[in-house]
């Protein structure tokens, strides 16, 4: 029989793992990211709910009570989005800078306000 060795950590369980400390960076990120995500999740939607309603404007621009119900939608969902970014802007108040001009949050209000021209642009075919 080959001799055993033993190792003066053999059977040494620590009482928890021992973790790396998470970087800044990706602190930020976690955080920007748990931030965003309400209003990431509205996005989709939106989006769809715009394009039927642009297709649906353009389609009732010859038929005025069409265009009225349509131009209401319109200004109905215009006013929803708003309330959940002024809700989502008031949020950013007295949170890190690093968090608040973070590319996630950036980019979602790039979407949002991407969401809320093509609103515009719905309304437009109806003004005229």
């Amino acid at each position: 029989m080959a001799p055993t060795s033993t190792s003066s950590t053999e059977g040494y369980a620590p009482a928890s793992p021992r973790r790396r400390a998470t970087r800044a960076d990706v602190r930020q990120k976690r955080a920007a990211v748990s931030l965003v995500l309400p209003l990431n999740r509205q996005i989709g939607h939106w989006q769809s709910e715009v394009a039927q309603l642009l297709t649906a404007c353009e389609r009732a621009q010859d038929h005025e009570a069409l265009a009225a119900v349509h131009y209401a939608d319109a200004r109905s969902l215009e006013d929803a989005i708003r309330t959940q970014v002024r809700q989502f802007t008031d949020g950013l108040v007295g949170l890190p800078k690093e968090v608040t001009t973070h590319s996630r949050v950036r980019d979602t209000l790039r979407a949002v306000e991407s969401v809320l021209t093509r609103l515009e642009q719905a309304k437009g075919l109806l003004e005229n």
